[in-house]
């Protein structure tokens, strides 16, 4: 990629061809002119480089590229950049999940903020990773292509209790025994994404106990994120965090609504996170220290 540097004097420019799968950018050098009257072609089409581009996706182009070969999506985005936008077919301002997308090693990826919605929740709980200044570093994984194949954490959330249920959203049955049910999912890597669910009932007051817990054998935690929510008649509120961002030990986790904004006072769970490596077999290399050991007798 070239340096802010190099971009000083430079335009983009659009190309668009049958061959291309949809409209790249390629960065131009301005020419410099002593002359008043420069001439009108101020592009030196000699000094275009053609390896940085900029390649802008449909949503559906990208499931079918990334679904083909997801390796070759994250080499090309070593080098250059790639944006997906929604499909033009949600027409509701609907959005689709960015982390495949992000996994992939696409660096842009556009979602209709005025829709709330787990998507919403999702981009801004990736830019908390670098205090929401607008860019956040690929994980080494994803970044070198090596995405784990087998999990190496076992996540164990146990919610003990909730506090300061008092404002409810609009239509939840608001102190009185109520069936609610408690989700837990992850959002990462085909082998990652998981959805649990568990029905419970509880009164939803202002503090009340719940005794539930959840299991999760994770294989990438720094792009893995858990999503927790409570749903009555109405969805209640929603904690979503990247894996490898929990503190292990007991924790408040503070909910939101769907455009991520919390409440006054905001509703917390009480939780228990447990975070255990998990150990990849090493039977190999114990059979190897066997037979060195027989020979040496």
């Amino acid at each position: 990629m070239m340096s802010p540097e190099e971009l000083r004097e430079c335009i983009l420019i659009k190309m668009r061809g049958k061959n291309e799968i949809q409209a790249n950018f390629s960065v131009a050098k301005l020419e410099r002119s002593t002359n008043q009257n420069p001439p009108n072609s101020g592009i030196d089409e000699s000094s275009v480089p053609s390896g940085n581009v900029i390649i802008s996706l449909a949503e559906s182009l990208a499931n079918t590229m990334i679904d083909q070969n997801a390796d070759d999506s994250r080499k090309k985005t070593r080098r250059h950049l790639a944006r997906v936008y929604p499909s033009f077919l949600r027409i509701d301002s609907s959005n689709y999940l960015p982390v495949k997308i992000w996994i992939a090693g696409c660096q842009m990826a556009a979602l209709n903020l005025q829709k709330p919605g787990p998507s919403v929740l999702l981009n801004q709980a990736l830019f908390k990773l670098n205090d929401r200044r607008g860019y956040v570093l690929k994980p080494e994984a994803v970044l070198s292509g090596n995405i784990p194949k087998s999990p190496v954490e076992k996540l164990t959330i146990r919610i003990l209790s909730g506090h300061r249920f008092v404002a409810l959203p609009r239509g939840a049955p608001k102190g009185k025994q109520s069936e609610c049910r408690l989700r837990a999912s992850i959002h990462g890597t085909l082998k990652d994404q998981n959805l649990q669910k568990l029905k419970t009932t509880f009164t939803l007051a202002q503090d009340f106990k719940i005794n539930a817990a959840f299991e999760f054998d994770v294989c990438l935690p720094e792009a893995a994120f858990l999503e927790i929510s409570i749903h009555s008649t109405v969805r209640i509120g929603t904690f979503t965090a990247v894996v490898s961002t929990l503190r292990r030990g007991i924790r408040f986790l503070h909910l939101t609504d769907l455009l991520g904004q919390q409440a006054s006072p905001s509703s917390c769970l009480l939780v228990y996170i447990e975070r255990c490596p998990i150990e990849q077999d090493i039977q190999p290399k114990s059979r190897r220290v066997v037979a060195n050991r027989r020979l040496s007798l």
